[in-house]
């Protein structure tokens, strides 16, 4: 009888293991691996995006960029609507469009918006600062 017992007990050990992870599971733990921060999750795309075709809000403050620098992308001609708030004096730059450059001040909110006419990735940066906003992928 005493051997009954190890075989269920054998079965019920692989079985606990067995469910403990999802089928397809990579083994990565979502706890482990911080999310990437992506501007995305923070961008009004449609008719809500005041004229533009995608629109994002970006603040610096005390030295730091929220939502962090990340990508996002558009499709050639499509248009962004840029919108920085920064507590000090700052200009902003985007490369490869010399005339979409603007300065944003304390309590002056500033928008810069374009149609991107070359695929490729362009760095919206502040310049003083070197500060990268974030960077615009077109395809």
């Amino acid at each position: 009888m005493r051997w009954s017992v190890v075989p269920v007990v054998a079965f019920a050990a692989f079985a606990a293991v067995a469910c403990s992870s999802p089928a397809g599971d990579s083994g990565s733990s979502s706890a482990s691996t911080p999310p990437q921060s992506s501007p995305e999750t923070d961008v009004v795309r449609g008719p809500a995006a005041s004229g533009a075709d995608a629109q994002v809000n970006i603040v610096y403050e005390k030295g730091e960029v929220s939502p962090r620098p990340g990508v996002l992308k558009l499709q050639k001609g499509q248009r962004i609507k840029i919108n920085v708030t920064s507590d000090v004096h700052q200009n902003i730059d985007v490369a490869g469009y010399p005339d979409k450059s603007a300065d944003v001040d304390p309590g002056d909110p500033e928008d810069i918006g374009f149609a991107p006419e070359h695929t490729g990735d362009i760095p919206v940066k502040l310049r003083e600062s070197g500060t990268l906003l974030v960077t615009i992928k077109v395809i």
